[in-house]
């Protein structure tokens, strides 16, 4: 693990700062996984029709369906389900507001 620490650090110096700045929390953004709850108004919505897109919203930078298939990058038409996982970019504010739209 070290090993690869290091080649990345050598290859690509920007993104490992930029990783380490967000795992501490130093950027005033982080990373959040967000899970679909059971009954609420985004199941078998898209995206985009669950205000995930919106200016307020994080970032989405994945869903991971229930069965394991991980979607990165995802479509505004991506349609979310029950325990799906929600992967998302974003200031605290952003996160909080994306959050509630799955709860």
């Amino acid at each position: 693990m070290a090993g690869h620490r290091m080649a990345e650090l050598a290859i690509r110096p920007a993104m490992v700062d930029l990783l380490d700045t967000l795992h501490r929390g130093e950027a005033g953004i982080g990373v959040e996984e967000m899970v679909v709850s059971p009954g609420t108004n985004a199941i078998q919505k898209t995206l985009d029709e669950a205000g995930l897109l919106a200016p307020e919203a994080a970032r989405v930078l994945a869903v991971r369906k229930s069965d394991g298939t991980l979607n990165v990058n995802p479509q505004p038409g991506t349609r979310l389900d029950d325990g799906d996982l929600v992967i998302a970019l974003g200031t605290e504010d952003q996160l909080f507001a994306s959050a509630s739209k799955l709860r």
